[in-house]
């Protein structure tokens, strides 16, 4: 029998929340992949890679319900993790730069898209720092070290970096 803070309980949740999720209920989901979490951390230690999974997999769970500001530093962090643990050419690792990219894309269009809305507003103030808002985030996403992000930026945001071509 396994104790209630067993890794392969913390397991188990992670699947199960991956199933809730899937089945687009966030609640239960977030509760259980944090019950995961809580029980990776003090049974497999805080740099663990199932650790990463799970904790990507509630940054995942957050990307869904469009809850980037509480995605991206999950996503960080397991970014952070599996290239300590597992190494910079890890299949896992890659897997979790093109998460983290794809939320980037995501961001970085809504902002694109509330800029050009308040500039055709004609509010150019809110629309320049807009666009200073989203040339940090395109640079960001354009330093990502996944191969695939770098490959799609320009197809994604234009050969500009803004949508449009040059």
């Amino acid at each position: 029998s396994l104790g209630p803070d067993h890794p392969m309980l913390a397991a188990r949740y992670n699947n199960l929340s991956n199933f809730l999720r899937a089945e687009g209920k966030y609640d239960e989901a977030e509760r259980l992949y944090k019950r995961a979490i809580a029980i990776g951390e003090a049974s497999l230690g805080p740099d663990h890679p199932e650790l990463a999974k799970w904790i990507n997999n509630l940054g995942l769970l957050f990307s869904d319900q469009g809850k980037y500001d509480e995605a991206e530093p999950l996503y960080k962090r397991a970014i952070a993790i599996s290239e300590a643990s597992l190494g910079p050419d890890h299949l896992d690792l890659a897997g979790r730069l093109n998460d983290l990219a794809a939320l980037l894309v995501v961001v970085v269009r809504k902002i694109i898209a509330a800029t050009f809305t308040v500039f055709d507003a004609g509010r150019l103030p809110e629309s320049q720092e807009a666009l200073r808002t989203c040339d940090c985030h395109r640079r960001a996403f354009a330093r990502s070290r996944a191969p695939c992000s770098r490959d799609l930026a320009p197809k994604l945001l234009g050969a500009d970096g803004y949508g449009g071509k040059l």
